[in-house]
């Protein structure tokens, strides 16, 4: 029988895979194109992957095709929200200098 410690301290399952990373470059006429490179120690598994700016970690199961439409995909959202949320702001700075064009001139 095994004490409680040895218990606590058991591993019960091997949550870890070869992952890799793949990041967007930008070359001299400003177009991206996505590098992948495997880590050299396993990585933790997770239920979802994220980029962080130009890169993402991803399971090397997954393949260069998948994680690069992974990225890209994630970046083209990314920048339709911020697209939106521009021109949004855009809308309402350009109501408000409607408004302020209207005001009476009070210069003395």
């Amino acid at each position: 029988m095994h004490t409680e410690n040895e218990q606590q301290n058991k591993q019960v399952a091997y949550n870890k895979c070869p992952h890799s990373t793949c990041e967007l470059h930008e070359n001299k006429e400003g177009e991206y194109y996505p590098v992948c490179q495997p880590i050299e120690t396993p990585g933790i598994i997770r239920s979802e992957y994220l980029p962080i700016g130009r890169r993402l970690q991803y399971p090397t199961k997954w393949g260069r095709k998948r994680a690069s439409l992974h990225l890209l995909e994630f970046k083209i959202e990314d920048a339709k929200r911020e697209l939106e949320n521009v021109q949004t702001e855009l809308a309402k700075l350009e109501r408000c200098l409607s408004d302020v064009q209207n005001w009476d001139d009070d210069s003395k």
